[in-house]
Parts: structure tokens; C-alpha cells; sequence
């Protein structure tokens, strides 16, 4: 509620919050002038009440009155607001963009607004704060020049830095880019992987063709922390691989890996108990109960799945030619209409579709067939990658009697070292260990063969190898798969990574 330096008993506390929930829901009925009023009255109590601060200072964003905004952001922060830097991923930055929403003049409003609050016209904190709305509004060589002036400074900050090369990066001047972070690293010591992060948005061409550069900052970065040398590791091992190096590149992948294992080892046995359970399931039920026998719209379901890192989301775009598809990419609406299944039945939410009892069932494709219908539109195929459906393939189906899967398939070497290589940011518990990968895989292909013998009309398998070497074939038993008889592109477009995992196999089987 405030600093160390004030102390509040709970009665307080509870009262206050009462009061701030009050005001907050006077601004939704609009009554902005009653939840202005509560809004003051907790300030003049508590003044380092930083929760109130913050809400009056939406109201005022949303009044357009800027200036009482900042004040109050500015004591919500902990401080006065001269410190940009410090702000960065605050509130502070929603008033920026409002001011661009309601076609402010950018120049003239941000120097009249600095005045106000007292910033130096040549300050780096105005000089930030115009190139953040000039980059906002799309006017980079301008903001380049804003940019460029705070890296004038002593001491030098990253912020002015990683907004002068997302100039560089929208422009497509990707060299100009890495030269702001390789000048940069030579005058500071950098204990954070944002530069690694900010490089890695660049095209793989142009990294593949800079890897000595790229690793050269990569090498200078000392992270501060756990999380963060996880995250380095993994990033420097990406570039070793790019690089050749490969068994400098394999040392650290295990060494990224390890650092993760430990905290998942837990939640990887449950999941592989479960995914023996799912596969008995499969094998052993048969699948003849279907809710509706018509569709839900003229959309075409099309389920591209397979295992993490198989080629789903390059096949996506590879047919995004066809007239009316539209991308849903790795849509959550199943586990969102499974969530609202379970909350029907007064049972406490989750998105895992095996765990519904039957009798929930019939809410589930209720809400599933409305969710997708709604996220179709009225596009004539709408594509879904989640890896994870592979384990509601009947349930789909008993919502959406129209839907087809194509799964993909490939060497599972390839796939395991890919997903080896690969830092989650969340489940694939599976992925921090090579072995637990190639387990993974080879669980998920037999469940696809299950699936492809139980409902063959509805099912194909696209082997990765033969879509990349001979895709006009390939193409051909797609389109005839989907009734498409529209003639297909000469060019792909599939991506050639095959054999990825050949230069590392002597490694895994010494290691």
C-alpha cells in the first residue's frame, strides 16, 4: 500500500480497499464524477496509497487530462517522474499512446507536456519520451534522432538502445542494428539477455550470415541472475549451432537443459503416466457416440498437428494461398470451452479435455462448436495447430463432424533434438531431456496411428522429408484431402532443416 516508511494497521488497509472497489465500480457504471470524488478523498487518507494514485490516474488518462495523469502516475511510482527509464513498463506508457489515439499533434503536445513538468527541453528524459511516441506513430527517422541523443549520455542505458534498433529492426536495416548493441556492449557491462532477445527478431538469413557477431555480444553479456543464464545458455548454444561448433553447441544445450530439469522432474512423471492412460484409452474405446450429424457453419475445420517443433505452423503458412483460410494457429478455444464445461457443473475450471466427466460432455460441444464458429467467421477453412489436440481428436469430432486433421511426421531424431534445443516458457515438461523427447515422439506418432485407423476418412499423415522434396505431389494428396481442386503454387514454400540432428547423434550416443 506504501513505502517503509508509513505503516497502515489491516482495518485500515481493508477500508481503503473497499473505498478504492467502490470508486472503481462508479467508473464503470459512469459515474466519474462520484469515483473521482472517492479517488481524492482515499489520496487526502492515504497519500502513499499507490493503488489509488494509479486509478484516478486511469480516469484522468481516459478524461484526456494528461497532466493530472502524470502527476499522479509519478507518486504511484514510488518517485518523481524524471527518471524515465525507471517507468518504462508502467502505466506511464498508456498515456503515450492515448495521446496518439486521440490525434494529439505528437511534437508540439510532447514539448508542451514536458514543460508542464518541468523537463529540460534537451533532457534524455524528453528525448526518450519523443522518440517513444514518434516510434509509436511510425516516424523512425525521427525517432532515430531521439534515440540517438541519449546514447549520448554517461551512463549509458539500454532502453534508448533496444528502441533505436526496433527503429532499425521495422525499417529492415538489420546491420544498423547489431552495430548500436555492438558499440553499446563495448562501453558497459550488460548483465541482461534483452539485447540477445531484441537480435533474435532479426531475420535467420541475416543471422546465419552474422553469427560471429551475434556471438561475440552474446559472449560479452555476464547474466545477473538464474533465470537470465537460462536463458543466455540456451541463446548461445542456438548460435554455436548456427555456427558449426556443434559440440560446443550440445555441451551447453545440456548444460541450459539441466538447469530446468530438476524444478519440471516432477511434473514430467505425472504427465507420463498420463500419456500412457490416454494411449490405453485411445487403443481400447470405441468411438461411435456423436453429438450433432450437421455442421456449424460452411467452414472447414482443419486440424495441422503434430509434436512441438514438426513442421505444423510452416505447412500453415505454406497453404495460406488458399482463397478464404483463415489462421488460428495454436487457438486455446478448446481448453477455454472446456473450462466452461467444467464451470456448469459447479466443478473448479481447467482446459485438460480427458479430465470432464461425461456428463459434461454435451456442454463442452455446446460451447465448442459456438467458440469456433465465432473465431471462423465466414472463412471457407480455418486452421488450428495446437500440438496438444492430438488427445481430443473424438471429442472434435463428436462437436465438429466436418473436421479434418493432418498430421505431420518426421524423423524423430530431427524432432526430440529440436525440441531439445528449444527453451518453453511454459508445460513441455517433456523437452529437458533428450531421451524424455524422443519418448515423447514416439507416444505421440502412436497415438496418431490410432487415431488415423479409428477415423481413416477424416485423418491424413504428411511425411515432412517428401513435403520438402517433392511438395507438388504432396500438395496434390492435400488439396484432394481437403476437395480442394483449385490449381496449387509451383513454390511451397517449406522450410529444409532435414538432418538436423545427424552432426549431434555421435554425441548423444557418447553422452
Amino acid at each position: 500500500m506504501a513505502d517503509n516508511k508509513t505503516f497502515y494497521s489491516r482495518d485500515d488497509i481493508e477500508s481503503a480497499h473497499q473505498k478504492l472497489t467502490r470508486a472503481k465500480q462508479f467508473v464503470h457504471q459512469g459515474q466519474a464524477t462520484e469515483a473521482e470524488r472517492i479517488y481524492r478523498q482515499l489520496i487526502l487518507d492515504y497519500p502513499e496509497y499507490y493503488s489509488a494514485h494509479r486509478a484516478i490516474a486511469g480516469l484522468y488518462i481516459h478524461q484526456k487530462k494528461f497532466y493530472l495523469a502524470y502527476q499522479h502516475l509519478s507518486v504511484a511510482l514510488g518517485g518523481d517522474n524524471t527518471d524515465y527509464y525507471s517507468m518504462l513498463n508502467m502505466e506511464a506508457l498508456t498515456i503515450e499512446l492515448d495521446m496518439i489515439r486521440t490525434g494529439l499533434k505528437l511534437s508540439e503536445d510532447i514539448e508542451h507536456l514536458g514543460e508542464k513538468m518541468g523537463l529540460k527541453k534537451h533532457s534524455d528524459v524528453h528525448h526518450f519520451n519523443k522518440g517513444s511516441l514518434l516510434l509509436k506513430n511510425h516516424e523512425y527517422a525521427k525517432a532515430i534522432i531521439e534515440f540517438k541523443w541519449c546514447l549520448k549520455s554517461k551512463p549509458l542505458s539500454v532502453e534508448p538502445a533496444l528502441k533505436l534498433i526496433k527503429c532499425y529492426r521495422d525499417l529492415g536495416n538489420y546491420t544498423a542494428g547489431l552495430i548500436v548493441i555492438e558499440k553499446f556492449i563495448k562501453n558497459k557491462k550488460v548483465e541482461s539477455n534483452q539485447f540477445i532477445y531484441a537480435l533474435s527478431d532479426f531475420p535467420a538469413k541475416f543471422i546465419k550470415k552474422n553469427v560471429r557477431r551475434y556471438l561475440f555480444v552474446a559472449e560479452k553479456i555476464t547474466p545477473s541472475n538464474h533465470e537470465e543464464k537460462i536463458g543466455w545458455t540456451f541463446s548461445i548454444a542456438k548460435l554455436y549451432h548456427i555456427n558449426g561448433d556443434y559440440k560446443k553447441a550440445w555441451d551447453k544445450f545440456c548444460l541450459a537443459n539441466e538447469m530446468v530439469k530438476d524444478d519440471i522432474k516432477d511434473k514430467f512423471q505425472t504427465n507420463s503416466q498420463w500419456e500412457k492412460e490416454i494411449l490405453s484409452w485411445a487403443k481400447n474405446t470405441d468411438f461411435k457416440k456423436t453429438f450433432f450429424t450437421e455442421n456449424s457453419s460452411n467452414t472447414q475445420p482443419l486440424y495441422i498437428l503434430g509434436p512441438s517443433r514438426s513442421g505444423k505452423t510452416s505447412l500453415e503458412k505454406a497453404l495460406g494461398w488458399i482463397p478464404g483460410i483463415r489462421k488460428g494457429l495454436e487457438s486455446k478455444i478448446l481448453s477455454d470451452s472446456t473450462a466452461q464445461a467444467f464451470n456448469v457443473g459447479n466443478r473448479l475450471p481447467s482446459g485438460y479435455l480427458p479430465h470432464l466427466p461425461d456428463e459434461l460432455i454435451p456442454e463442452f460441444v455446446n460451447f465448442y462448436r459456438s467458440s469456433y464458429k465465432e473465431n471462423a467467421q465466414d472463412s471457407s477453412i480455418y486452421t488450428v495447430t495446437t500440438p496438444g489436440l492430438v488427445t481430443s481428436v473424438p471429442s472434435i469430432l463428436s462437436a465438429l463432424p466436418n473436421a479434418k486433421f493432418i498430421f505431420m511426421k518426421r524423423n524423430v531424431h530431427d524432432i526430440a533434438l529440436r525440441m531439445f534445443f528449444t527453451h518453453y516458457s511454459n508445460a513441455n515438461y517433456h523437452s529437458y531431456d533428450y531421451k524424455w523427447c524422443l519418448n515423447y515422439v514416439e507416444w505421440y506418432y502412436k497415438l496418431v496411428d490410432v487415431w488415423q485407423n479409428k477415423f481413416p476418412d477424416k485423418v491424413i499423415l504428411i511425411d515432412y522429408k517428401t513435403l520438402v522434396n517433392n511438395s507438388a505431389e504432396q500438395l496434390k494428396v492435400i488439396l484432394a484431402f481437403l476437395e480442394i481442386e483449385k490449381p496449387a503454387p509451383v513454390d511451397f514454400g517449406i522450410p529444409n532443416d532435414i538432418g538436423v540432428s545427424e552432426p549431434y547423434l555421435a554425441l548423444i550416443r557418447g553422452g
